[in-house]
Order: structure tokens, then sequence, then C-alpha cells
């Protein structure tokens, strides 16, 4: 085994330092060729020659041996140093075999009787010989030449090729002899499973005892008296030098030997489990079952080899049917591609991926991998420079790295790229820091939290007055600006929200890398934020990034070339290149045909500058009619028509009204999921005074027949359709920014353009078009409009969703007439007036990163807009769409748990009465306060204020899948 491997280290060899007669050397043609000549480069081919040459080294003419040294210097060559491991181990192997002290004794003529403790006994030359001859008839040699083959793959504390100056290094590598030696004797595994075992189990061992010694130092030690009681530590046979205590059998050595012994047999069993899983894998694709594994794991055990097993699956039928056309090598290539990364630092190449993954699934042991690539020349090219081990102290600085840097571990093709630039001087571990610093990763992550905490570090002590004390009380740790506890549940927002610049302040630090938190400063940032978002809009159809805007307002961006590039940027083009493709091309001719023969329907002309772009019955579309400003144009062609149709279409629906007492107007915007659409128009037309409300708006995303269709067969209250004008550009924009887009347009007709109610002053309600309501919808509706004037003036709205918190008891018969005030924020089934409208659009609504209910939230947080609702305790809407633009079917099991709450049809069959609805006022029945939540920031999270400790909280509910994409 060469030098390559992790466990040894190869290191020039240090002197031995003794006592006061100086510098001993040992013998080399004794202590050495015994102890270490199995692992020479001249190994014994068979058992008799190893027994041989240990005779001649040993037993010469005129020099007499000790016989406990002789003994014992020929077992540990012969069997391993766990064998002959002290005089204790060496008469426990006599109850195993016919091997005796004595009787061996006696074969070289001394008289001996097995009590006798005494064995100190010199043999002469004859003697030793005789010795000799009666231990070549008595000693396995099966296991000699078994360790023979162990012993010549783990090098020796002799051996020059891999002496070392550490200390732990000698310890480590003894270690494994000895518990090579041990599993030797002690089990039937096959030599090279042994190897493996042994490897893995001292380079994953927590070795406490070595850990202990000084790894610095060089290999010294007490010298000691040699006796032939010692024979371990004597340089020659007779007992008479004095020499050094060799390391390999120091105290930290014995410990460690101790401990291994207990532990590696449940090692070698996950090692071998390992195994079977791996040859399952690498040649069958698969996992073995419980079963299998175990029998693999038996044969192991009884001494088959790996590749033998893995040559076994091949021949099985389960291989020939699944894997005889095409081999099931992925498994296998995924570990070669993992492999080259962690040992060579770079990607394999696609022969060397198939070639190994092969190798693997033909039997070939993952660790044999690893050895054969650490064996390789391009391996000791890039890593063994110098003679020194370079890849690993790379790979641990970019590890660490990525862990201070930017928070996390690090991915596998970043460590191998990063690790071989610095192996190769590329890059410097400095350098490396200032290129984690500077991404994009870093100023959102990590970076982005240590900016953050200087930003809140100064408004904390700036708004500390918010809950009237000197100094932050719990309530502030907890995430909450103001402490809630003394205000009066009356319905006054002002008693505790997050100052609007505290949010501005935040943004500004989040978003520029050295903040300067002047009033002028973040003032100007507040500008740059609403010209760079409407550009993104407009140009990109997305938010921008918080980088962006910080780049402007440090003017490290000009406005001009902020601005040119967007429009000539690659997102750009491939945005209306996808919406220009001929498929989408007829989609939109189609659109615009069933507008023009909608308009047709109701009397309403083409204007005049399209006209020519239809057939004489304008009712087929010619879009290559003039020149660039014209028919050629769809999307401007589709948008002029929608705001002609906006502006003059009739009002549709039921004609005539006679109540004097007309309920609320209700809007609906829609997006194109006919099946949700109809339940909804059903439920409508179930809803008592249905025929009373002002009018029902519908808003539609997208010209769409069904969804005409299907609005069109309202009858049973006056009817309004208004479509929310395509983008001229065709540029497609952000699911939630879409729906975004389309709900703020809608609140800016219904309070400004449409005729019914433009004028109107009181509340509006909204639905969406998988808003399914009850038949006491309107009823209850209008009880809680007349009650928000009376108990809550100062709601921002109501819903007809549930506004309590859910008792411990679930829903109740009562609770179905249970109304609560919550300093909540809710999106479903609500209703306002024009007052909350101009609190909106007075706002930063628009800029603000995130959809419209979100944005609602924000506004409520930070006082720009009451947070108080007011809602029954039980639902009056259910919410059927479970698959649309913020959400698919069973994609999310929290949101579509979201979506399944009680209504009241379920619970009560009771007609509504309105004398029993009862106001809770009790907090433990109201939501927590927007003002009490962490500071929200958009699409990035919530910002979590603690002690010295600040967090910033990405993990947000999945609501961004894009599976449908609107037109607007």
């Amino acid at each position: 085994m060469g030098h390559q491997t992790g466990m040894y280290a190869r290191r020039s060899r240090q002197p031995l330092r003794g006592k006061s007669t100086g510098i001993v050397v040992l013998d080399v043609r004794l202590l050495m060729l015994l102890s270490c000549l199995v692992s020479s480069s001249s190994i014994p081919t068979s058992a008799r020659k190893l027994l041989a040459e240990i005779r001649w080294s040993t037993c010469k003419r005129g020099t007499p041996v000790d016989f406990r040294y002789l003994i014992g210097k020929t077992f540990e060559a012969s069997l391993g140093p766990e064998v002959a491991h002290g005089d204790a181990t060496l008469a426990g192997f006599q109850s195993r075999s016919e091997f005796s002290y004595c009787s061996t004794l006696r074969h070289a003529g001394f008289e001996c009787q097995d009590s006798d403790a005494n064995l100190a006994h010199s043999v002469n030359h004859n003697e030793c010989s005789r010795i000799f001859a009666f231990l070549e008839r008595t000693l396995d040699l099966t296991k000699i030449e078994r360790w023979q083959r162990i012993a010549s793959q783990i090098p020796t504390v002799g051996s020059t090729d891999v002496l070392t100056e550490h200390r732990a290094d000698l310890l480590k590598l003894e270690l494994s002899r000895h518990l090579a030696s041990f599993l030797s004797v002690r089990s039937k595994i096959d030599t090279e499973t042994i190897i493996q075992v042994v490897e893995s189990y001292v380079e994953d061992a927590d070795l406490k005892s070595f850990s202990e010694t000084d790894e610095n130092s060089e290999m010294c030690s007490a010298s000691l008296d040699c006796s032939p009681e010692f024979w371990r530590v004597c340089a020659n046979s007779t007992g008479s030098e004095e020499m050094l205590v060799d390391i390999s059998y120091s105290d930290a050595l014995r410990l460690e030997v101790q401990s291994a012994k207990s532990k590696i047999w449940s090692h070698l069993e996950r090692f071998l489990m390992a195994c079977a899983k791996d040859a399952y894998l690498f040649v069958l694709a698969r996992e073995p079952s419980s079963s299998e594994s175990d029998a693999f794991v038996a044969d192991m055990k009884d001494g088959k080899g790996y590749r033998n097993l893995a040559q076994e699956l091949r021949a099985t039928d389960e291989y020939r049917t699944k894997c005889s056309t095409a081999p099931c090598t992925s498994k296998a290539r995924n570990v070669v591609e993992s492999m080259f990364l962690d040992v060579l630092l770079r990607p394999v190449d696609p022969s060397g991926v198939q070639s190994y993954g092969n190798e693997l699934h033909d039997g070939l042991h993952v660790r044999k991998l690893r050895s054969i690539l650490q064996e390789s020349e391009e391996y000791k090219n890039l890593c063994l420079k110098g003679g020194e081990e370079l890849c690993g102290p790379a790979r641990k600085s970019v590890q660490m790295l990525y862990r201070q840097v930017l928070g996390r571990e690090p991915d596998a093709q970043g460590l191998a790229g990063y690790a071989r630039h610095i192996v190769n001087k590329e890059l410097t571990e400095a350098e490396l820091r200032r290129e984690f610093e500077s991404s994009e990763e870093y100023l959102y992550g990590v970076g982005l939290r240590k900016r953050a905490l200087t930003i809140l570090e100064s408004l904390k002590r700036s708004y500390e007055e918010c809950s009237h004390v000197k100094d932050a009380n719990d309530s502030y740790w907890q995430g909450r600006w103001c402490d809630r506890s003394g205000c009066e549940d009356n319905g006054v927002f002002e008693c505790s929200s997050y100052p609007y610049k505290l949010y501005l302040q935040t943004e500004f630090a989040l978003s520029t890398s050295n903040p300067q938190l002047s009033d002028d400063s973040v003032s100007l940032y507040e500008t740059h934020l609403r010209n760079v978002t409407r550009e993104y809009i407009s140009k990109l159809g997305r938010f921008p990034d918080r980088r962006t805007v910080g780049r402007v307002a440090s003017k490290e961006t000009s406005w001009e070339a902020l601005t040119t590039g967007l429009l000539e940027s690659e997102e750009r083009r491939t945005n209306i290149a996808s919406r220009m493709e001929p498929a989408s091309v007829q989609a939109w001719r189609s659109k615009i045909e069933i507008l023009a023969n909608l308009m047709q329907a109701h009397a309403l002309k083409i204007p005049q500058e399209l006209v020519d772009c239809f057939s004489e019955d304008a009712r087929t579309f010619r879009s290559d009619v003039g020149g660039p400003d014209s028919c050629m144009q769809v999307g401007r062609v589709l948008a002029r028509l929608q705001s002609e149709w906006n502006e003059k279409a009739p009002l549709l629906g039921l004609s005539s009204q006679s109540s004097d007492r007309r309920m609320v107007p209700i809007a609906i915007y829609v997006h194109e999921r006919p099946k949700y659409f109809r339940a909804v128009i059903e439920g409508l037309k179930a809803v008592k005074r249905i025929e009373d409300s002002v009018v029902i708006v519908v808003s539609m995303d997208s010209v769409h027949a069904e969804m005409i269709e299907i609005a069109l067969s309202v009858d049973f209250a006056p009817l309004r359709i208004i479509f929310h004008p395509v983008n001229e550009d065709l540029i497609k924009n952000h699911p939630i920014l879409a729906v975004k887009l389309h709900w703020i347009w809608l609140q800016d007709m219904l309070w400004n353009s449409v005729p019914e109610t433009k004028a109107w002053d009181g509340d509006i309600a909204l639905l969406e078009e998988d808003h399914v309501v009850t038949p006491d919808y309107l009823l209850l509706l209008d009880h809680l409009l007349v009650l928000k004037r009376e108990a809550c003036p100062r709601c921002w709205g109501v819903t007809v969703r549930w506004a309590c918190m859910p008792g411990d008891a679930g829903v109740t018969e009562q609770d179905a007439w249970k109304l609560c005030r919550s300093h909540t924020f809710i999106n479903t089934g609500i209703a306002f007036n024009r007052t909350t409208y101009l609190h909106i659009k007075r706002s930063d609504f628009d800029f603000f990163p995130d959809g419209w209910d979100w944005s609602l939230f924000h506004l409520a947080q930070t006082g720009q807009m009451p947070d108080m609702i007011l809602g029954p305790a039980v639902s009056r809407l259910s919410n059927v769409g479970h698959e649309g633009v913020t959400v698919e079917q069973g994609d999310d099991d929290v949101l579509l748990k979201q979506l399944d709450y009680a209504v009241v049809s379920h619970t009560s069959s009771s007609a509504f009465q309105a004398s029993k609805l009862w106001l809770d006022t009790e907090t433990r029945n109201q939501f927590l306060p927007p003002s009490w939540e962490p500071l929200y920031l958009g699409s990035v999270g919530f910002l979590w204020p603690q002690p010295f400790q600040y967090v910033l909280d990405s993990t947000l509910p999945q609501r961004r899948k894009a599976a449908i994409t609107s037109d607007s």
C-alpha cells in the first residue's frame, strides 16, 4: 500500500533519543527482520519459507537465544502482533493447539513442568533448530500465509517508507496491524475485506488516547533495561543490550487496542452491511431487502470476497431480466462522479465515469476505487507537491469558509473547484473569502443579517418611546415593536405598529453594502425604489432585486444604464419571444376575435383606428395588414379593444330592481378557471337578496370564451363585465405580480370608473372565481357593515371568512352566530370602503415586492392602514380552488389545509337570524396583530429581532407556484 492512502503519511525518519548512552540503533538483522519481514519487498511465498528464514536469522551457532524471545518473535512474525502480544496471549494460545511452552522446551532437551512459572531458558543452535522443527509441524501454516497476505499491505513502524515524527501516526499504524492480526486469527473474512475494515475503522475512529499525545513531538520514550522477560523490547536475542521502549508497545497503543477490539465487531457488521447495499445498488440498481442483506453479510463472514458475491448477483434471473440490455450502472456512475470531485477535485470525464462505473458494477469496491485514484499520477502531481499532502487541507479551508462566510455546508462541485484553485495557487484563502463576501448569496444571507443588526439596533434606540419605557422590554425581543397589552380593544389602530420609517431604513440597509442612515439618504432611496420597481415591472414583468435598487441609490449604476440595460436584456427578449411564438400569436388572434364578436353582439363598434384590421363583418382579425404600429402589434390591438369595452359596454344581467334598500356591490376578479367560476355563479344565484345587489362586477384577467359565457349567464342581478388590459408589449408578468396588478387595477376601476360604484359611499365586497358563498352571505355581510360603523369604526374592513381564533372544542352551534374584531389581515371574502382604498393608494403598496394580500399585511404592520377587521367565527365562504396561479393541485399540504375550513352550512341548519349575532370581545379569541409579528420584508421573509442575534427567516409557505400564467 503506497503513501497516498489517508491512513499512512510518508515522513523523514527522526533519530531515536535514549538515556545517557546516547542514540541506540535497532538491530536490523534481527528485530526488523522478524517483526517487519512480511511487509518488505521480499515477502516469502509460503509459510514454511518464512519459518525457515526466521530460523536462519535466529538460530546462529555460538549465540544462545532466550526461549521467550525466540517464541515471541516467531509468533509475531508468523501470525501478527495480536497473537504474540505478551506471555498471557501466548499462554492462551496453548489451549487452542498442541503447542505449549513446556512441550516445546522438552523438544529442545529441557526438563519442564507445565506449572513451572520460571521459563527463563537459553537455547543453543541445535536446541533452537529442534524447536523450529516442532513449530513447523505444530503451527497452522494456512493462517501464517493468510497473515502474510494481510501484513504485506500494512506497513510497519520499522519500515523506512512510513517512519514519521508524529506519534499519533505511528500509533494508528500499529493499531492497524493489531486489528488486522486480530481479525485474521479470529474470523474467516477474506484478506482484502480485513484490510478495508481496518482502514475504515482507523480513519473514522475517535482515537482519544492518541489525541492526548503531542502531535508535534519527535518519537521518543524512556529507555528500559532489556531482559528475557520483556522480550518485546530487546534488540537482540540475549537480552544483554539496553534499548528504547518501542512506541508501538506504548500504553497509548495498549489502551487503544483494548478499546478497538471491543468495537471492531460492530464496525465490521456495519461495514459488511454497507458492502451488501453497495453491491445491490451497483449491480441491480436497488437496495437489498433485509433478508438479502443478511445473506450477503453471512457469505462475507464465511470468507467469500465482495467481488465474487457481486459477480453472483450478475448471474441472477433478476439481473438478466432487468439489466441485460441496459446495464444498471446509474448508481455506480453517481458514486464515480462524487469520488472524482472528492479525490481529484474535478468532475469526471465521460470515459472515466463509464469505465469506473462499469468497474463498480463488475465488483470493484468503492474503497478500492478511492485507492486507485489516490495512486494515480494526477493525484500525486496535484495533491503531493513537495512531499506534502495539499488537497485535504485545501478542502478543509474551503469548507471552513463556506461555514464562516455563507453559513452553510459547501456543495460538492463548489468545494472541489475552489479547493483545486487553492492547491494550484490560483486563489488564496483571503481572496476566496472576499469572493464569498461579494456574492449575491452572502449579500442576501449572512451579510444581510449582519447589516440588519446595525439597522435594528439603532432603530430600537430611536423608537423606545413606543412602549413608553426607557429600556426595550420582553415584547420587543419577541418580535413586537410595541407592547399592546395596555391598549383597549376599541379599533384604534395607532396603538401599536412598526413605523414606516423603520421598514424603509431596514430596506435601505439590506440593499446597500454600507448604508448611511440619514433622513436624506433614506428619502432618496425611497424615490429610487419606486422608480426602479416601475421600470422592472414594465420592462421585465417582475419586481427588482434589492441589490439593484441599492446600486442605483448608491450611484454604482446610473439611471440611464439601468433603463438601457433592461430594454436590451436577454431576459426581456426571451420574455417577449415566448409570447410571440406561432402558437401564442394564434392564441392572441383568437382572443382579439372573441372580444370583437362580444362587442358586435352588444352593439359596440370597433375603434376607428382598428377597422382595417378586421374583415368587413368585423368578425375576423387580419394581423398582416398595415405597418409596425397597426395590426401586427397584437398586444396593442387587444389592449385597445379591452379599454373600448371597459369604457362603453352596457350594463348586463337583471335590468330592473324593486327594492328601496340596495345591497352591497360585489366585485369578482377572475382567472381562467371555468370549473370553479361556474360553481361561484351557481352559489351566488342561491344567495338571499342577491337581486338587490347594486351590481356584480366580473373583472377578467384575460379574454376567455368559456369564462365570458359563464359571466353572461348571470340574470339574477345587474352585471358588468370588464377586462384587465393586457400589457401592449405582451410582457409576461410573474404570476404573483400579475394577480397584484389586476387586483389594484380593479380597485381603481371600482372607485373611479365603473358607473354603478364610482359614487358609492359604502363598502364593496370582493370575491374570486373560486369563492363559493353560502345563501346567507349577503345578509351577514350587510349586518357586519352596520356593526363595523357602530363597534369598530377604525376597522379597515369586514370578512365573511372566519375572524375568530378557533376554540379548543372546535366549531360549535353557538359559534355560527359569533363575531370577532381581530387585529389581523384576512384576504378572503372581504369588503371595505373608499377610506381603506385611499389608505392603499397613498401607501407604498405598488412598490412592495409581494402579492396584493401580503402587501396589505405590510401596510397594516407599518401603520399605513388600520390592522383590525370584523368577521364571524364560522365562514360563509368556501375556497374550492386547489389549483391556479399561486397553488397547484396537491403541491402544498399546508396551503391546501388552509383552504379547508368549516362553513356555516356545515354546522347549522337554522335560517339566518340577525338577533342571534353577538360580538365576542375577549382578546384570547383574536389573532396576533401584524405589528406583533416580526417585520415583514416581502419575498425575503420576516426579520426576527432577538437579544444579540438577528435571524432572517426566509422559510415562507410555497405561495409562488406558477402553474398557470395570466395574460396581464
